[in-house]
């Protein structure tokens, strides 16, 4: 099925703080592609019959354009129910109304769903229709629309069921969008359907509710730039909606809030505008990798910039160190404040620790990244195994996170709001590259600062192989 070109007119909603944060990352995310389809059910029915089908909805924006009319194609599919039965049908000619040739049960009422791929059946409370909570993005297979007749009437007018949601993506990295409600409102599920006099559809009750929906590629790993379109359930969304986008890669999330009431009405598409832009998001979420992947750093520092060997006196300056993800370098400055300590990068450990930064040494500072416009608000540091024979869970280190560096080695240590010292135990046993997270929720943050990590214990240190931080507007 096609559209007529129509024009989507949008206004940006007022950005607010109010935006959930994301949950923390522990591990790499990784999307298939979408899987084959499953068998479909046996179609039944022995009476052959032409239904002509047509639309009688033009999908509107927001704005009232009206002039998005709806076409058939030739080869588009329709499912037709009635009680204990459906089959398919296929358009035989392109055009606003097209033929549907199949065959039928006799039945009092004929019922029709498009796309043909949407699971629906007919029981005593009339039709209902799944509405997917897992969707891909395309305009024919969100454009959900319904007919009935009565027997005797061979004309199926079809109307649309959903709200559409559409979106624009200006890169084509994005693996995963997901789209909620910030009340929670329900948005997808078992619909069973109300048809009024005029072959209108409404939800009349909706079971197995789902209060998000799931956007990922048909074929793809990730989108193309383009726009999308999503389908949900029709209603009000008291406080507004929010977008979470995830990369390809796992390592980078973008959230994006529209914090005003809105409203998903009835064959009308809902433009969202462009996103993922970093710098336009409210949540940001990164996933750095040190390890204990073999071979992490030859990934992530390609031309070596980070140290592999112990540094000492070249730290007293301080030092930027850029980390891409996704296109996008981030710079973490360390300083070593007494030009004694050490910092390095350790990878392919032979005594089997993971993969690591490594800082033995309480006068060393590691500075997060400072993003223009958010501010940190979350830190997972994936602790790497620290111990030995001599050295296990009785050995504790102690980190925490400062807001600034101290003037000298022996200047009092000034910590973030929620970035107070933790007690990170050690554990025994070699070769197991053990990783285990510790969480800092901090307040009181400003955008655009950087935050720096430091171990309070030089006897045991600081080693890590993954950080997770979230930054917020």
């Amino acid at each position: 099925m096609k559209k007529f070109p129509f024009i989507i007119l949008f206004s940006l909603c007022t950005l607010a703080c109010n935006y959930d944060t994301l949950p923390e990352i522990p591990k790499p995310i990784h999307y298939e592609k979408n899987p084959e389809a499953e068998p479909e059910p046996e179609a039944g029915g022995n009476i052959p019959i032409v239904f002509s089908g047509s639309f009688g909805d033009a999908i509107t924006t927001r704005a009232g354009i009206s002039d998005g009319k709806i076409t058939w194609n030739a080869g588009d599919r329709i499912q037709v129910l009635w009680n204990d039965g459906f089959n398919y049908a296929t358009a035989s000619t392109e055009g606003t109304s097209a033929e549907f040739s199949t065959e039928v049960n006799e039945s009092d009422t004929y019922w029709a769903v498009y796309p043909s791929s949407l699971e629906a059946s007919v029981g005593s409370e009339g039709l209902s229709i799944i509405v997917p909570d897992q969707q891909q993005g395309e305009f024919d297979k969100v454009n959900i629309a319904v007919a009935t007749t009565p027997s005797g009437n061979n004309s199926l007018v079809f109307h649309n069921l959903c709200g559409l949601g559409s979106f624009t993506l200006d890169r084509n990295d994005i693996a995963r969008i997901v789209f909620k409600g910030l009340s929670g409102e329900s948005l997808a599920g078992n619909a069973v359907l109300a048809i009024s006099d005029t072959g209108i559809p409404s939800v009349a009750s909706l079971s197995s509710a789902v209060d998000s929906i799931t956007v990922v590629p048909a074929t793809e790993s990730s989108f193309a730039a383009g726009t999308y379109y999503f389908a949900a359930v029709p209603g009000a969304l008291e406080a507004g909606v929010r977008f979470t986008l995830t990369t390809s890669s796992g390592n980078t999330i973008i959230g994006k809030a529209f914090p005003a009431p809105d409203q998903l009405n009835r064959s009308e598409i809902r433009s969202f505008g462009t996103l993922g832009n970093i710098s336009a998001a409210d949540v940001l979420q990164l996933r750095f990798i040190f390890g204990p992947d073999a071979g992490a750093k030859a990934i992530y520092d390609p031309e070596n910039k980070w140290p592999d060997v112990s540094v000492g006196a070249d730290l007293a300056d301080g030092v930027n160190y850029t980390y891409t993800i996704d296109g996008v370098d981030y710079s973490f400055y360390v300083k070593d404040i007494a030009e004694t300590g050490s910092f390095s990068w350790n990878t392919n450990n032979k005594d089997g620790y993971a993969d690591r930064i490594c800082i033995p040494s309480a006068t060393v500072y590691f500075g997060l990244p400072a993003i223009e416009g958010l501010k940190l608000t979350g830190v997972v540091v994936g602790q790497s195994r620290r111990g030995s024979k001599d050295n296990a869970e009785d050995k504790i280190t102690t980190v925490g996170i400062t807001d600034c560096i101290p003037e000298g080695a022996k200047a009092e240590k000034s910590y973030v709001s929620g970035g107070e010292l933790q007690e990170w135990p050690g554990w025994a046993g070699k070769k197991d590259k053990k990783v285990v997270d510790h969480e800092f929720h901090l307040s009181g943050t400003q955008a655009n600062t950087t935050y720096y990590l430091n171990s309070d214990n030089s006897a045991i240190g600081l080693y890590f192989s993954r950080l997770v931080l979230t930054y917020e507007k």
